[in-house]
């Protein structure tokens, strides 16, 4: 009856008894239910009862291909208009309603001191139009003036904006009394995450991936480790297989000098020297880059966004700036920037913006497992040959502004009366496992201190090369410049397949630090899920 209560649910038997008679019986709940409700009844619906079928799981399938179809995209021409000094300025005209979505860049366009953009590369910008209801039926390029340069992502960042714009007259009707792109940020209409994701896709690297090879750097914090390597590269007659060495030192005066012991090499022309920035720079401490510019090295390991931004600010890789010198100002070249883990790029999207931002290289986190790091080169796609992942490490685990060295080794507060007795000085702490573990301080006093345990990634190396990682690092802490050599041809004889992962782990567990301790080896923040046997790979990975 209408009034009655309607019961049902999902059927669980069909039996036909004689020709058009079918018993459906329903779960034990929804029958108890129906009798509790009227006890005089021995079925659930009598003779000529209305029966509806409420869901039909073919039906159900169908209907959600249906709906996880993409909706047909309406045509638009895109007019992209340029000129020195001016904003870039992109206009996406819906051909259907005729509205109209407007955008100018942030920064003014450049006059081209290399290669201008061209059609080729303003096309792969603007890209598809991306996750959004358009596709691009003209590009108009008439009115971008020749011998003219911006950065791709501004074109990109322009080309969102603009979408964002005629999405917000559409869902208005064409009014324009809506606020600009500028001052509010879309969540609904452009998701941000899924046009990176379609820029990332269409994105191509400068290098070519064919012919790329990965190449090894190393990270060296001492004198005797500089020095060491030079004459192992030396030795060897340059075909060491080390393409880069990155100086992170504490003086300035020791920085000058690792530069010019590495620039004296002549058997290896190709080889690079770059030196590295504190973690932290204040206001105030600007005096600090400056300095390491004046090193004039062919690149500098960003580890800051900070310091990024500012350096971009100025116009990145390849600008000349004007700074303080002691005998009044010299010009000096921004060098190549290479991110450092500090930046954090722990997934794809993050590692694919801090490239676009100015970067040439961009390493992975440390928060990262072997498994997600290789996962990562591989959304990256082209741009896996600009990562850069740090194979052989002490990791850093604790990074503070309270000096260790003033406090406890000088009767001084700070670097203005400690005497620099970090200069002269190792310290580590021992922890509850007696465990040494070293503290180094930076250019700005900062302490950071170093797990005792090295933590090496040799067991994922060869998915890292299978997935076209541009760039490992070895990195060096205290270890004495004899075990610095040992550590890094093991890592070269390995990555040149003549020794297994077995081998290359039974070296690294026996070098010492400064104080003649063993620390150590282990996978440390690499471990996955679920580790691969030891010694199960092979060792060649060319």
């Amino acid at each position: 009856m209408p009034q009655e209560k309607e019961l049902g649910g999902p059927i669980y038997d069909a039996v036909m008894y004689d020709e058009g008679t079918v018993a459906i019986r329903f779960g034990r709940d929804v029958e108890r239910d129906w009798m509790q409700n009227d006890k005089h009844r021995s079925i659930m619906a009598p003779e000529g009862s209305h029966v509806w079928l409420t869901s039909d799981a073919d039906i159900r399938k169908r209907m959600n291909r249906l709906a996880e179809l993409d909706p047909p995209k309406s045509s638009a021409k895109v007019i992209v208009e340029g000129r020195v000094g001016e904003p870039l300025a992109i206009q996406i005209i819906d051909e259907r309603t005729g509205m109209v979505g407007k955008a100018s860049s942030l920064d003014d366009m450049e006059l081209a001191t290399g290669s201008p953009i061209n059609t080729k590369s303003i096309t792969k910008a603007i890209g598809t139009l991306g996750n959004s209801q358009w596709s691009i039926s003209d590009l108009d390029l008439s009115q971008l003036d020749d011998d003219i340069w911006c950065r791709m992502g501004l074109i990109k960042d322009t080309r969102r904006r603009a979408i964002e714009d005629l999405q917000n007259k559409v869902n208005n009707g064409g009014s324009t009394d809506i606020p600009t792109t500028q001052d509010t940020i879309s969540t609904d209409d452009v998701p941000v995450v899924d046009q990176i994701l379609t820029d990332m896709a269409s994105d191509t690297a400068e290098e070519d991936i064919t012919t790329a090879q990965t190449k090894l750097s190393v990270l060296a914090r001492t004198e005797d480790q500089v020095d060491a390597i030079c004459h192992m590269i030396e030795s060897m007659d340059g075909s060491s297989g080390i393409s880069e060495v990155i100086v992170d030192f504490l003086e300035i005066d020791g920085i000058r000098k690792a530069v010019s012991r590495i620039r004296e090499i002549k058997s290896y022309n190709d080889l690079r020297v770059v030196v590295a920035s504190p973690r932290i720079i204040k206001p105030g401490e600007e005096g600090i880059w400056q300095t390491l510019l004046k090193t004039k090295p062919d690149g500098l390991l960003v580890r800051s966004t900070g310091l990024l931004h500012r350096l971009m600010q100025l116009g990145g890789t390849g600008k000349t700036v004007t700074i303080k010198d002691s005998e009044g100002t010299i010009e000096v070249t921004i060098p190549e920037l290479i991110g450092d883990f500090s930046l954090n790029a722990a997934n794809a999207i993050s590692a694919y913006e801090l490239l676009e931002s100015g970067l040439s290289r961009i390493t992975a986190a440390y928060d990262l497992s072997g498994n997600a790091i290789t996962e990562l080169a591989i959304l990256l796609g082209n741009r896996a040959s600009q990562l850069e992942v740090v194979v052989h490490q002490h990791v850093p685990i604790f990074h503070t502004e309270h000096c260790v060295f003033a406090r406890f080794l000088s009767n001084g507060d700070s670097y203005q009366d400690c005497g620099h007795v970090c200069t002269r000085n190792n310290v580590h702490l021992r922890d509850q496992n007696s465990k040494d573990n070293l503290v180094l301080a930076d250019m700005g006093c900062r302490n950071t201190v170093f797990m005792s345990e090295a933590q090496s990634g040799a067991y994922d190396v060869h998915e890292w090369v299978k997935a076209r990682v541009g760039s490992l690092r070895v990195e060096m802490v205290d270890e004495s410049g004899m075990d610095a050599v040992k550590i890094i041809s093991s890592y070269l004889r390995f990555l040149d397949g003549d020794i297994y992962a077995d081998d290359l782990w039974d070296v690294l567990e026996e070098i010492p630090d400064s104080n003649g301790r063993l620390g150590g080896v282990g996978v440390g923040s690499l471990r996955n899920d679920r580790e691969r046997k030891s010694g199960s790979l092979s060792s060649s990975v060319h």
